[in-house]
């Protein structure tokens, strides 16, 4: 029909790693008349897909505190595959974290976590100090954000990180609300 616009989706999903190089041409009857072509030059690269590394990383030190997660939800579900669980300093240095798919091989919950406690022969912080306060994150695969999670029970041990220390605990989390409803008359 006339003035009709039409939209085509042009998708690139190469099976091998290569430079790749193509045209598309158009041919349009816009007026009536014929031999209206577009030559559009495309190009890409195929790479091979990668499985996705740990969201959180951290240094592995001599002093530990365990903590053994009982269970951990977020809107009331608990965490999925590729999901991971961070622990974190008060200044938010990363200080350990464990993978869901780590979780989902072990047979679910609870899962232990490592916070991993400062090197006092370095100059540079790696993790935690005697008596902070332990703080957890969320990394959400699937929506690609990290969420703040809390201690919704602590069963036994402490909220802080003692060298040697192990506690158990149960952790929950929601989203931030990012959008606001307009009701409109």
């Amino acid at each position: 029909a006339r003035d009709e616009i039409w939209m085509a989706e042009v998708m690139f999903e190469p099976e091998e790693e290569a430079q790749f190089e193509a045209v598309l041409t158009i041919i349009s009857n816009n007026g009536g008349r014929e031999g209206n072509e577009f030559e559009i030059e495309l190009s890409g690269v195929g790479i091979e897909e990668q499985e996705p590394g740990p969201h959180f990383e951290f240094n592995l030190t001599e002093s530990t505190h365990n903590i053994i997660i009982r269970s951990a939800t977020l809107h009331g579900e608990m965490l999925e595959n590729d999901d991971e669980i961070g622990v974190f300093t008060p200044a938010g240095l990363c200080a350990g974290a464990v993978s869901i798919e780590e979780i989902m091989n072990n047979e679910g919950f609870p899962v232990g976590l490592t916070a991993w406690g400062d090197n006092p022969r370095t100059e540079e912080v790696e993790g935690f100090v005697e008596g902070e306060l332990l703080n957890f994150l969320y990394w959400d695969f699937d929506s690609e954000i990290e969420v703040e999670a809390e201690i919704d029970e602590l069963r036994f041990g402490e909220r802080f990180w003692q060298n040697n220390g192990l506690s158990q605990l149960t952790l929950v989390a929601g989203f931030e609300q990012h959008f606001e409803f307009i009701t409109t008359g």
